[in-house]
């Protein structure tokens, strides 16, 4: 994973991480105390809980492709990262589909994760779901 001094290039590998249920390299770009808070759900604590979201995201029969319109550093600010998307779902096996605008917050403590926070409407997905 790059250095978050790299915004662009470290949102990309990031996401192409999650994308690919690449768990072990979303683990490496965590501190062990990270907060994720995504929309309105509960905020999942600590590193362990959050790679056990990851797993159970993984088992879901929809996919996830996050295509990066803008990357920039808030404020100038080396620690924090902004990312805004569009975030496609896939349903699988019949690849109905629902795009989705979003934007994505990473704050870094020792050029790891500590809080990760996710701006998104999730209805459009639990629509597509049901």
């Amino acid at each position: 994973m790059l250095k978050p001094s790299q915004p662009a290039e470290w949102a990309r590998s990031f996401f192409a991480a999650v994308d690919s249920d690449d768990i072990d390299a979303i683990a490496a770009a965590v501190s062990d105390d990270v907060l994720l808070v995504a929309a309105n759900s509960e905020p999942i604590k600590g590193k362990e809980a959050l790679i056990a979201s990851a797993r159970s995201a993984a088992q879901r029969p929809i996919n996830m492709r996050h295509e990066i319109n803008d990357v920039w550093q808030a404020g100038g600010d080396e620690d924090v990262i902004v990312t805004a998307m569009t975030v496609r779902y896939s349903r699988q096996p019949d690849g109905a589909s629902v795009s989705v605008p979003c934007c994505v917050t990473f704050k870094f403590h020792d050029g790891l994760v500590h809080d990760y926070r996710i701006y998104i409407d999730y209805s459009p997905v639990a629509a597509l779901m049901a």
